[in-house]
């Protein structure tokens, strides 16, 4: 931690690490630059640095783009809260009666709670559900990231959207369909890798809203870089899910 008035400066700072065990005292500094809201940060070149009693910590070698903190604009865990609390903090669409979508225990594995999309209806007919939460508008690179659990063969997709859901406000969007993994354009959906069902996954997408790409990641395994938004947009605002 740089400890300063106000906000820092661009600009590179010295920062000393002490460590005091058993009596035993020792200290070393590094060298941060601070450039944006993020750090290359550099560790002085020598060798090995021990700290008493055979631990011992590698100081020596670079580390890029060091996030010098983590904002969330969105930071939910289904686990802690009850079904009013999510319905309160997110906004629930259920377009036809024959749709349930609530908190449940239904997938009774890690988590062991979850929102839970149930959707008997035709959509040709009735029109699909969604729900959507609202995040301080993105204009540059920013992580998406969230876990699913394909119960069946049917649909399910989630994007972000630039103000209210419509075809020309979608940005990034992706889609799980009968073991697929794909992203959705406008002309259809690609699929980049296969999906197993009755199983938790891991999806992270790193968008940046300047290209109008993003990068996808299922369970930790990059499977499509650059895959271009749904259509052109100058923020996103908006995180949805849908049956």
């Amino acid at each position: 931690t740089i400890v300063g008035a106000g906000v820092l400066a661009s600009g590179t700072y010295s920062v000393t690490q002490t460590v005091t065990k058993s009596g035993c005292d020792a200290s070393t500094t590094n060298s941060v630059t601070i450039t944006a809201c993020t750090c290359a940060l550099t560790v002085n070149a020598g060798s090995d640095f021990s700290i008493c009693d055979t631990l011992t910590q590698a100081l020596s070698g670079s580390y890029a783009n060091e996030q010098l903190a983590t904002t969330y604009y969105i930071n939910d865990n289904m686990e802690y809260i009850s079904d009013a609390a999510f319905k309160a903090s997110w906004v629930v669409l259920q377009g036809n009666a024959s749709t349930l979508i609530t908190l449940s225990t239904t997938q009774a594995s890690s988590p062991t709670k979850s929102i839970y999309f149930n959707d008997n209806s035709n959509n040709a007919v009735s029109g699909y559900s969604n729900m959507y939460k609202a995040f301080t508008a993105q204009v540059a690179t920013f992580t998406a990231e969230f876990q699913i659990y394909p119960a069946d063969a049917n649909q399910g997709w989630a994007g972000l959207t630039n103000g209210a859901d419509a075809l020309a406000t979608r940005g990034p969007m992706v889609l799980w369909d009968a073991g697929n993994f794909a992203y959705i354009t406008s002309a259809g959906y690609i699929v980049v890798s296969t999906i197993s069902q009755n199983a938790w996954h891991n999806v992270r997408l790193v968008i940046n809203v300047s290209a109008d790409t993003y990068d996808m990641y299922l369970d930790g395994t990059l499977v499509k870089t650059a895959a271009p938004f749904y259509a052109a947009q100058p923020q996103l605002d908006r995180f949805y899910f849908y049956t």
